[in-house]
């Protein structure tokens, strides 16, 4: 009886001391990443291009890119950051004002370009008589490597599709543009090419980040 009162004794040693408190959850309130964009002048970025078919075969194109930050200008009573830069098959220099505005990066006629909220987010659309379009994010960061390095990299999506649902080009329904941005850095890659090159040939053009300065 002595025995049987030990042993039920020590379960019952067992049990308290493998009870574990109850887990308390805390909420912590989900505060998205701040938009970290270069604003300071004499900042530049350097791309190099290349050609991807629709199997993922790549040509480097030979041709390099550079943008560079012009300053600040307010237009409509918002500060702006001037970026200048220039794409090797165009011969006219190109000027981009962008913004942080509450998690997103926005332009000086109010298109949304980036997010941070790590959800599902339709940036814009636009519908027209022959083609349409969509851009978003789920604001997530992934690895991007480029010439320059590794990044991890917010990645927007623009969808283009033909808007009677005939496919978009002869490979797919539709083409997706992708637009790679790291806090602190900048562009790191982007895609685009002209329309008869991607439709027709399933064939798009990419830049990629190969050197950059960030001024104090």
């Amino acid at each position: 009886m002595k025995t049987v009162s030990y042993l039920v004794i020590l379960t019952g040693l067992v049990f308290l001391s493998c009870r574990k408190d109850p887990k308390i959850e805390i909420e912590v309130p989900y505060e998205p990443e701040p938009i970290e964009l270069v604003t300071t002048p004499g900042s530049w970025w350097k791309y190099e291009w290349y050609r991807v078919d629709n199997y993922g075969n790549e040509t480097f194109l030979g041709e390099q890119d550079c943008v560079f930050v012009v300053g600040d200008t307010l237009i409509n009573g918002d500060l702006y950051t001037h970026y200048s830069g220039d794409v090797f098959n165009f011969s006219t220099p190109y000027n981009l004002y962008w913004r942080d505005s509450l998690h997103y990066i926005v332009t000086s006629t109010g298109t949304l370009l980036f997010s941070t909220f790590e959800q599902l987010d339709t940036l814009w659309t636009n519908t027209g008589p022959m083609h349409s379009v969509y851009a978003l994010t789920n604001g997530t960061k992934s690895q991007v490597t480029v010439p320059a390095g590794n990044f991890m990299a917010y990645d927007r999506e623009v969808h283009y599709y033909n808007t009677d649902g005939t496919p978009f080009t002869a490979c797919d329904s539709i083409w997706v543009k992708h637009s790679r941005f790291t806090n602190g850095i900048g562009i790191i890659s982007e895609t685009t090419g002209f329309l008869s090159l991607i439709q027709d040939y399933c064939q798009y053009d990419e830049k990629r980040l190969v050197e950059y300065y960030i001024a104090p």
